[in-house]
């Protein structure tokens, strides 16, 4: 495991669904693995698709699996790392880091507790307070070299134009897997799925807001088409009302943590998540 530091105090017991659909997943070769797998997230110029979200979700599971999981926050409002720690993270962020001189991506590790007690945990790079990272080339080589982590998310932000598609590029290119996040509409599906055709691309159809099941169904059937001529795997995220109380203020009621949110998640929730990963998993 990371020589990393603990911040701040993750309270609450993981819901039994969270144990019960992962121990469906076998990745028992993920202990094992020499080099790590690096997942990539993107959803194309949309945000607020549930992108993080869903990095927070599959990282949970892997965790869980007792596989050191690391995620990546390189969002500069941190929306990660506040999910997951609060917002006053102390500095140094991954924002800070120029990686000259010996500085290495370790100094911004932070290790969550998924079930206290029980030593299942999570390690998330944290970033905030508005920092954009200063060398992306160098945070992607850095990844690369975290061999001690065999399932690495990278959370990416929305990205507005292809300036900044080609800005964040070395995330991508480092990556073996890239879930590309939408919502169930033409336009964020073609900006999200249709952009990486050249990579191991899986693709969540997320609705992180509630739809009636007929307008779900016209765009699975979409994906449908997607998957038989690009062979872009996919897996319908349905609405969660408890993931929905991330976005609002509800910190103070699940434990000091918004972590606890995920954790209570509706089973139909998880098993989709649960899917996904799968789904990764088998892209390597």
């Amino acid at each position: 495991m990371a020589d990393v530091s603990s911040v701040g105090e993750v309270t609450g017991v993981m819901a039994p669904v969270w144990k019960l659909c992962c121990k469906k997943i076998n990745i028992n070769g993920a202990k094992d693995r020499e080099d790590n797998m690096i997942v990539t997230m993107f959803s194309g110029s949309k945000g607020g698709v549930g992108k993080t979200t869903i990095a927070i979700s599959m990282s949970i599971v892997t965790a869980l699996q007792h596989v050191p999981t690391l995620l990546v926050d390189t969002s500069m409002d941190g929306s990660a790392t506040g999910y997951l720690l609060g917002n006053n993270v102390e500095p140094p962020h991954l924002g800070d880091l120029d990686f000259v001189d010996g500085v290495s991506l370790r100094s911004v590790l932070r290790r969550v507790p998924i079930i206290e007690g029980d030593g299942v945990e999570l390690t998330i790079a944290v970033n905030g307070n508005q920092k954009s990272l200063r060398n992306i080339r160098a945070v992607a080589d850095a990844i690369k070299r975290l061999n001690d982590f065999p399932m690495i998310v990278v959370d990416v932000p929305a990205l507005a134009d292809r300036e900044a598609v080609l800005r964040y590029y070395p995330l991508y290119e480092a990556a073996d897997v890239i879930v590309a996040v939408a919502e169930p509409n033409t336009v964020s599906i073609r900006s999200a799925v249709m952009t990486f055709r050249g990579k191991h691309v899986v693709a969540a159809l997320n609705c992180p807001r509630p739809y009636t099941p007929l307008f779900v169904d016209l765009y699975r059937k979409y994906m449908d088409i997607i998957h038989k001529n690009y062979g872009i795997p996919y897996v319908v995220v349905p609405y969660s009302k408890t993931i929905g109380l991330l976005g609002g203020d509800t910190i103070g009621h699940f434990g000091g943590s918004k972590l606890n949110i995920v954790k209570n998640a509706e089973p139909a929730y998880v098993q989709a998540i649960t899917e996904l990963v799968k789904l990764v998993l088998s892209k390597k």
